[in-house]
């Protein structure tokens, strides 16, 4: 039997043939015509064809990480001196090793507590109020995630709920959307009911789960914005010069939308594993909403599994394993991972 497939990230997940092609094609379609129209030509296509994924004329600049697309649309938001606040585990706070001060100095986070990853609206009103107090004056932005480091979805009523809160307080709303399609596809909402419509100002656009190569946008539906990320995106050496490969990919994802399906699919397979760890004896420690679920096991059975060939990844707590879903997943995939944890569990 060949190797189970790896299910602790979905950034190992290689990317969608229709992808590769399109970024081949458009090379090779320029060597053969020895023309190569060049990056604006293709961004002003990712900004049309962004625009018609969101309902609302939009701008985007595509970036090669999702930490450089929250860093930069954070330090757009908050040039420099102010705060960010944030839900306690958020990626920006614990995996991105400091990168939105980088580019904005002197900006501090401000961690929120709230179930399943998202930000309690209450202790955000509370927290919000008592900085803008201190600091009446000062730039401050709130970064919300979506899905959540714990699966979770916010509703757009959810996320509308803390845009209002931020903006009668006069601050940004940032969405770190490195899993935004998977929200999208599990809510059964449009793009624009869960960003811009809600409150969303700025949203970190992530596809390289979901199928690209290396490519993330930051989409700006504040147009009035866009002046502001001129020089970070200079500084930051993140205005590629064949950025065209990046629009190219993101439009690929955007084609039929394939990336709507990925997400999908991935959802599913998440949940497939779920009841069949449930069915075990083994109920995931958080709601699966999305590609990702969050398994409480003992020190003993982890040890088992890991011998028995499938690897797992220890998340925040102890005992606590993470497993990810992606679209290059089979059912098959799933259910030999079932039958092996069957097996450990059940010898």
């Amino acid at each position: 039997m060949s190797a189970l497939p790896d299910f602790r990230s979905d950034n190992l997940a290689p990317a969608l043939e229709a992808v590769v092609r399109a970024v081949a094609d458009d090379h090779i379609a320029a060597l053969r015509t020895n023309v190569f129209a060049g990056s604006r030509f293709l961004e002003s296509e990712l900004d049309a064809g962004l625009s018609v994924c969101f309902a609302r004329d939009v701008e985007s600049i595509p970036v090669v990480t999702g930490t450089a697309a929250n860093a930069l649309a954070l330090a757009a938001l908050v040039p420099g001196d102010g705060a960010i606040f944030c839900h306690e585990h958020a990626h920006i706070r614990g995996w991105e090793a400091g990168a939105y001060a980088f580019y904005s100095p002197g900006t501090r986070l401000i961690a929120l507590p709230g179930a399943g990853a998202k930000i309690d609206p209450n202790a955000a009103q509370a927290a919000i109020a008592a900085f803008r107090v201190k600091e009446p004056a000062t730039r401050a932005a709130i970064s919300l995630t979506q899905s959540t480091e714990r699966g979770a979805n916010y509703t757009p009523a959810e996320i509308a709920a803390l845009g209002a809160i931020a903006h009668e307080a006069d601050i940004g709303v940032h969405m770190d959307g490195a899993r935004f399609g998977h929200a999208v596809a599990a809510l059964g909402v449009t793009p624009a009911e869960t960003s811009w419509r809600a409150g969303v100002d700025v949203l970190s656009f992530g596809t390289s789960k979901l199928g690209s190569l290396n490519a993330e946008a930051i989409v700006i539906f504040d147009r009035v914005r866009r002046a502001q990320f001129a020089d970070p995106v200079k500084r930051a050496g993140h205005k590629l010069s064949k950025r065209r490969d990046l629009a190219v990919q993101i439009l690929a994802i955007l084609d039929g939308d394939r990336w709507i399906a990925s997400a999908a699919h991935a959802n599913n397979l998440a949940r497939r594993f779920a009841d069949g760890l449930a069915a075990l004896g083994l109920p995931c420690a958080e709601p699966v909403d999305g590609n990702q679920i969050f398994v409480p096991l003992s020190a003993a059975l982890a040890a088992k599994l890991t011998q028995a060939g499938l690897q797992l990844l220890e998340w925040t707590e102890p005992g606590l394993h993470r497993f990810v879903f992606a679209h290059h997943h089979a059912e098959s995939d799933v259910d030999r991972a079932i039958d092996l944890v069957r097996h450990c569990v059940r010898p």
